[in-house]
Parts: C-alpha cells; structure tokens; sequence
C-alpha cells in the first residue's frame, strides 16, 4: 500500500508492459510478489474487517466504515477534531499533498508497527519534528520531480519534431 501511494500504482502499467516486451525474468517475479503481496495485504484488511462489503478504494466508503467504527464511542470526539485539524491545512497545491503524505506516514508507522505491538502512546516525537521544513522540502522534491518530468517530454516532444523535420526535408 505504501509503495503503491508513493508512485508505484501509476508506473505499474508501464513495468508490466516492459516486462511483456523485453522478458525479463527478474521483472516478472518482482510484479508477481507485488501483486501477490497486494492481494494477500488486502485479503488480509477484509478479514480484519469482518464481512464489510464495501470498496476499499472509494474514499467516501472508507470514510463511512471509519466513522461508523467511531460513532457513540469516544473516539467520535477525537475522529471529530482529526477532520477540523485536517480542515485547517493551507490551500496550497504545492503543500497540501505533502501534508497530506506526511499525514498517512505518520498514521502508517504508528498503525503498522513492525514489531506487532502498540505503539508508546506515552511517547512525543512529534515536537522534534519540524513539519514545515519537512513540507518545504517536500514541495522543492516534488517540484524537482515535476520538472524532470517535464524536461524529459520536452526531449520526447523535440526528438519527434526533429524527426518530423528530418522526414520533411528528405522529401
């Protein structure tokens, strides 16, 4: 799941096609054990979750589970103060998915512990955190992200008109 929300579920289709053109074994087995993986991680969540018969890949529906999970319990008070948190994160394209991702890393780490126990829930690390240089380094990451990017179809697009100009000038 991790892997999948940090890029992996939009390159996925173009590793498998590269795997179909170019064969190559090493590839296959990394994809097999992903999907397997995935489907055993998700077989796995529906168990946890009893015989919900929802789609887990439909915010709202997540949302709806969470919230009847919380409702009348004490926990619908802190669920409450989550989303008026989450309300208050600025409306900065640049920012907001990065509070956003760091949001899920956090919830990640706390909710999959490695050793199978609960988290200290003593413990304060997070005011040794300093999020807004973690965003801003976020932000300057993904902008350096969206510009390689970027450079890189300007390559694709120059190539083509060069191409294009070469066949021109040979007719």
């Amino acid at each position: 799941n991790e892997f999948m929300n940090s890029g992996l579920r939009a390159v996925l289709p173009s590793l498998r096609d590269l795997n179909r053109s170019v064969s190559d074994d090493e590839l296959s087995i990394q994809i097999y054990v992903l999907e397997t993986n995935r489907e055993d991680d998700c077989n796995e969540l529906q168990q946890k979750l009893g015989d919900i018969q929802s789609e887990f890949d439909d915010p709202f529906d997540l949302f709806q589970i969470v919230y009847n999970q919380a409702k009348h319990t004490e926990v619908e008070a802190t669920l409450l103060s989550i989303l008026q948190h989450m309300l208050l994160i600025r409306d900065d394209p640049e920012a907001k998915p990065q509070y956003f991702r760091l949001i899920d890393d956090v919830i990640s780490q706390v909710i999959l512990q490695r050793s199978g126990l609960d988290p200290d829930f003593k413990c304060k690390h997070l005011e040794d955190i300093d999020v807004e240089r973690y965003i801003e380094q976020q932000i300057d990451e993904q902008r350096m992200k969206d510009l390689e990017k970027a450079k890189t179809d300007m390559e694709v697009t120059l190539e083509a008109k060069r191409r294009e100009l070469e066949d021109s000038e040979a007719k």
